[in-house]
């Protein structure tokens, strides 16, 4: 049951949210899923990838210690895990529309319990073009066009806007289908392996922390990579995890050595590409997210599709951010 909070509607309104607004929305969604929903909207589509900003935007440089790289090795694999958040909160958020649409408690939705992330990922990637256009309603192209009039836009912006509105639920389902990049798998030519994805890897690490640092190695040897014969998504082929250059790659320790003592690992790339498109895969996803929250909530709150999931914002780091995401 939806409780609507007693509180006095703050007089500046909540969020980049006029009061008005507030009270209209509180009946709907109850203080707290309007509490979260407006969160969403005013940060928290966001919060990922300035995280993943913060840990990999900038690199070490050539000559800085071997202390400073391998806090670097340990920020990439932190990185990575903002993807998975990211693809867990999106997952929520889809079911929880979801959930509102079809007359049950929003909230309640969005905090029952997740599916694993290659299991949630797995069934976001099923949604088509039709499916986001019920998650996602926009206004026909009369209304638009009728929106942008009277938002008082310039001939650029509003061509922009009509552009964005035509292709965002094709958008859409192409954000969803680069993340598979992530969760790719492949066989292993090491014999019981099957940990051949980013996001197995991912788990590989945050199960005790296994990373391998090179200069401490005490005894080396030519150890088992597990690295798929063929590229796997953004994960290294075994050709590519030879012998790479230091500031390159990182180990990640599968299971124990075998009786010669070889370890059996995994190796991924942290170069500046590769950490470039990790924040980029969260920014995709956080500016999705935004605007599926903000079209639904101005949608229930007015009872039609409006613009408001059109709004032009994009991401941005923290320190150069201007997208008034605020104003929609």
């Amino acid at each position: 049951m939806t409780v609507v909070s007693r509180t006095p509607v703050p007089e500046n309104g909540a969020g980049g949210c006029p009061p008005e607004f507030i009270e209209r929305a509180l009946p709907i969604f109850g203080r707290n899923g309007l509490w979260l929903l407006i969160s969403i909207i005013h940060h928290g589509w966001r919060a990922h990838p300035d995280m993943a900003h913060m840990l990999v935007g900038s690199r070490p440089s050539k000559n800085a210690s071997d202390a400073a790289w391998h806090a670097f090795e340990h920020r990439s694999l932190a990185a990575l895990e903002e993807v998975f958040l990211l693809v867990d909160q999106l997952y929520r958020l889809i079911r929880a529309v979801r959930a509102h649409l079809d007359g049950s408690d929003f909230l309640h939705a969005y905090c029952a319990h997740v599916p694993k992330p290659n299991e949630a990922y797995e069934e976001l990637a099923k949604l088509d073009v039709a499916e986001w256009a019920i998650l996602l309603p926009l206004p026909d192209r009369g209304t638009l066009l009728k929106c942008l009039e009277g938002m008082h836009m310039d001939d650029g912006a509003a061509a922009e806007m009509l552009e964005l509105a035509l292709g965002l639920h094709n958008r859409c389902a192409t954000n969803m289908g680069e993340i598979a990049v992530f969760f790719e798998r492949v066989p292993s030519p090491i014999s019981g392996i099957t940990n051949c994805s980013l996001r197995d890897l991912n788990n590989d690490y945050r199960h005790g922390t296994r990373i391998l640092y090179r200069d401490c190695d005490p005894a080396p040897l030519d150890d088992i990579v597990t690295n798929p014969t063929v590229k796997a998504g953004v994960l290294l082929s075994a050709d590519a995890a030879g012998p790479d250059a230091w500031h390159e790659t990182v180990d990640i320790l599968v299971k124990p050595p075998d009786e010669d003592g070889r370890a059996t690992t995994v190796k991924s790339r942290y170069s500046a590409q590769w950490c470039e498109s990790l924040v980029l895969a969260t920014a995709n996803l956080g500016v999705l997210m935004r605007r599926l929250a903000a079209g639904f909530l101005r949608a229930q709150v007015e009872g039609r599709p409006t613009c408001a999931a059109l709004a032009p914002f994009e991401w941005a780091p923290v320190e150069t951010s201007n997208c008034g995401a605020d104003d929609a």
